[in-house]
């Protein structure tokens, strides 16, 4: 079992598997949601842990389980298709960064 932890964007990886080059892993990303009753400017921090599988045969991830800290995050996330692409691409990156790595 190895471990990576980035920095950047508040995100931790953790490898799970690697059996038939298909990869299970988490990945935690923090982001900033507005709540309209909060009167903080600021915002509030809320994590997403996505358990996923990548299938590097035709470069799919596929969603075991999802994990919110807000359900203001889980609407905002799952309500937009662009924000689930993006996330996709950064999961993709930290894995050709991994691969890279070792």
């Amino acid at each position: 079992m190895s471990v990576l932890f980035l920095v950047d964007g508040g995100l931790s990886l953790l490898k799970l598997s690697d059996r038939n080059n298909i990869i299970q892993s988490q990945a935690t990303l923090d982001f900033k949601i507005r709540i309209e009753d909060n009167n903080d400017n600021q915002g509030r921090l809320a994590k997403a842990t996505f358990t996923y599988k990548y299938f590097p045969s035709d470069d799919s991830i596929k969603y075991i389980d999802v994990k919110y800290t807000h359900p203001k995050l889980q609407s905002v996330i799952e309500c937009n298709p662009t924000i689930m692409k993006n996330i996709d691409s950064y999961i993709r990156d930290l894995l050709l960064a991994q691969k890279i790595r070792s």
